[in-house]
């Protein structure tokens, strides 16, 4: 197990496992995105690549971008509301559809 710290302090354990059996009954078309709100996007992008993640879906405007991991685990740095200043903050909830007109495949 190592410790992954990006540039806004945020940090994270990543754990090697040899191999990871799937539940009998998990749905493999479900999955978890995590969401990595900070005030520079870019620096934790540029953590998730040194790690072995790959972009997988960003903005036209590049202020965001999906990573999927080598485990398949997904993870979006975005910038964080103007009204808030630390990485624990939240955005407001995305209604159905919102912002996938702009995603683009990377």
């Amino acid at each position: 197990t190592a410790t992954v710290t990006g540039p806004d302090g945020l940090a994270f354990p990543v754990t090697v496992q040899a191999s990871r059996p799937e539940p009998a009954a998990a749905d493999p078309d479900v999955q978890v995105l995590v969401l990595w709100m900070t005030p520079e996007p870019q620096g934790p992008a540029e953590t998730l690549r040194h790690i072995g993640a790959r972009p997988r879906i960003a903005s036209d405007s590049g202020g965001w971008v999906q990573f999927q991991a080598k485990n398949g685990g997904l993870v979006a740095p975005g910038p964080l509301p103007r009204s808030a200043s630390s990485t624990t903050a939240m955005p407001r909830p995305c209604t159905p559809g919102c912002g996938r007109r702009d995603w683009t495949r990377v």
